[in-house]
């Protein structure tokens, strides 16, 4: 579907995940032998969309050479200067919808199925989210003036968090990005403008494998599960 673009933002310089990313892209850390990049671009190689592409930066050369040795039908696109997670979203307002993925996260979410969720609902922006779990592990106390009220022992919390997969129309570009200029602007940014102009902002929930690789200790835990 030429109306679509898969934009894969591999651009980061992945800080949280030194020392390997000191001479490597994060996109090119290997996960159970595997680039991590290369997940991502099976999710839109499955799908029924054509037009790929992958955004790099820091250590762009080495991603674009990767793309030109095994992924040819991605197109690489280089981003000049750090513009956030969104800024370089401009460039593609000709399409009339944008699917986006984090280059640094590993999901069995179908593409297709996102899209088709996003058109039912005629929405703006769709946010693929997971539920996500937060224990503490002691014993929280809540209080009123000095006096205890309530203690809960090691309470857990559940909250939907965004996984970095996401769809944007044209309109959404439009207000959220394009209309801004040219500075960096993060994805938070883009959908709190969305939001604030009344845009319909949907969620769809990832029920399957989602896991993103931002650290040393979620990258080992991301070759467990990718064995």
């Amino acid at each position: 579907m030429s109306d679509v673009a898969v934009v894969i933002m591999a651009g980061g310089e992945g800080r949280r995940l030194r020392p390997y990313t000191y001479y490597c892209p994060k996109p090119l850390v290997k996960v159970s032998g595997r680039p991590l990049l290369e997940y991502s671009l099976e999710l839109a190689e499955s799908s029924k969309f054509s037009e790929v592409y992958v955004i790099g930066n820091y250590l762009g050369y080495q991603i674009k050479k990767y793309l030109v040795d095994s992924y040819s039908c991605a197109k690489y696109l280089h981003e000049d200067e750090f513009l956030g997670t969104a800024g370089i979203l401009r460039k593609f307002y000709d399409f009339d919808n944008v699917i986006v993925i984090n280059a640094d996260v590993i999901s069995d979410i179908s593409l297709d199925d996102l899209y088709a969720h996003h058109v039912e609902l005629l929405s703006d922006v769709t946010v693929a989210t997971k539920d996500y779990t937060t224990e503490i592990p002691y014993a929280v106390v809540n209080t009123e003036e000095g006096y205890i009220k309530k203690i809960r022992e090691k309470p857990t919390y559940m909250n939907r968090i965004a996984t970095g997969i996401y769809v944007l129309s044209q309109k959404a570009l439009g207000i959220g990005i394009c209309h801004q200029g040219k500075s960096r602007i993060d994805m938070p940014e883009v959908i709190k403008r969305c939001v604030g102009a009344s845009l319909p902002v949907v969620v769809y929930p990832i029920k399957g494998t989602w896991i993103e690789v931002g650290n040393p200790e979620s990258l080992l835990l991301a070759e467990k599960i990718c064995r």
